[in-house]
């Protein structure tokens, strides 16, 4: 390998050997000047300006960050408004069913008594009623009276419950 760069290089130092100081000097600076050149636009300037496009991201994010965790309390207040207003003013027996049907819930039975409602399941994933019941609750309706038994499947349940708001 040293034979190869010898041989390449020994023309130019020929060369270099037979210029002139004073043009050598010259040669020395624009060399010199050259690299520098290249390294600043071509290595430091593109870092730079890439840190400082990343600040003024990171600053830009901060700031979104902060009027989320401002506004987050508006939003939760106005979506709990929002969930509670629609539902809250339709029919107990039609929301109970739309949440059932849903969340694959099947109803067998279905007892109006009074204001509450009197619901029966005889098997259902346990995941399936929990999300029902978190849906329920959400749009303000609750379940003051609540039996589940277990079946003999595995991870299911057997329902029975009363609903009101």
């Amino acid at each position: 390998m040293t034979l190869q760069t010898t041989t390449l290089l020994e023309p130019l130092a020929l060369r270099w050997q037979g210029l002139p100081t004073r043009d050598r000097r010259a040669l020395s600076v624009l060399l010199v000047t050259g690299a520098l050149l290249v390294l600043w636009f071509g290595i430091i300037g593109p870092t730079l300006n890439w840190r400082e496009s990343t600040r003024s991201d990171l600053r830009a994010a901060e700031e979104t960050f902060r009027q989320l965790v401002e506004r987050a309390p508006l939003a939760m207040a106005t979506a709990g408004n929002s969930a509670q207003g629609p539902a809250a003013g339709g029919s107990l027996n039609a929301e109970v069913r739309n949440q059932a049907n849903r969340f694959g819930v099947v109803i067998q039975s279905f007892e109006p008594d009074g204001d509450q409602i009197r619901v029966r399941v005889d098997s259902v994933r346990f995941t399936n009623l929990m999300r029902w019941l978190g849906a329920l609750e959400v749009r303000g309706i609750n379940a003051p009276q609540l039996t589940l038994e277990a079946t003999d499947r595995a991870g299911q349940v057997s329902v029975q419950a009363s609903f009101s708001r």
